[in-house]
């Protein structure tokens, strides 16, 4: 219901301070002499429209009209997807990276944990102690934790426990990857 008078308003706009901030959709507008096109949070699959024909994603349309028409495209994100962290290492796209934070805040700590260790030391969960200890101190303090989990329902290969090799069904079948470590 909102398209009809937003569309109205933007068509009537002429003056080169108009801006408009919208939803993917937008992008597809036919907008009277746009400066820049800016995708913020690009790597988000929301951008991708798959439920209903034509079936596109808004930020590759942003960056096709944005090279159409000769204006710049900025895709922001902390985590670019593949796609775009590809195309600027081929120099497709100009890498611009903040090397500040909002209000002088503190880049968060990052930790990686070898999780075959965890496994040789009896831990068969899919936490390592250290984040079940970091978990349960928040709790303890009253604090709130979320946990991102980026695949929901499939993966890409299996993990193997003892030595962490990642076993594809097509390449080498499960039984003989578990024969050979008997052996």
């Amino acid at each position: 219901m909102r398209r009809l008078p937003l569309t109205r308003e933007i068509g009537a706009s002429t003056g080169p301070s108009t801006s408009v901030s919208s939803g993917a959709y937008l992008v597809r507008y036919p907008l009277h002499s746009p400066g820049v096109f800016i995708v913020d949070e690009e790597h988000d699959s929301s951008y991708k429209q798959t439920d209903t024909s034509p079936r596109y994603n808004a930020r590759d349309v942003a960056v096709v009209r944005g090279n159409l028409l000769g204006i710049p495209v900025v895709l922001g994100s902390a985590t670019p997807s593949i796609e775009s962290w590809h195309n600027a290492s081929l120099d497709k796209y100009a890498l611009s990276i903040l090397s500040k934070r909002v209000r002088a805040l503190p880049m968060p700590e990052v930790r990686m944990v070898d999780m075959r260790n965890e496994r040789a030391e009896g831990n068969m969960s899919s936490l390592s102690r250290l984040l079940r200890d970091e978990l349960a101190a928040k709790i303890g303090r009253g604090e709130k934790s979320i946990i991102l989990i980026n695949r929901r329902g499939f993966a890409t290969g299996i993990l193997c426990r003892d030595c962490g090799e990642v076993m594809l069904w097509e390449i080498e079948p499960l039984c003989d990857h578990l024969c050979a470590k008997k052996n």
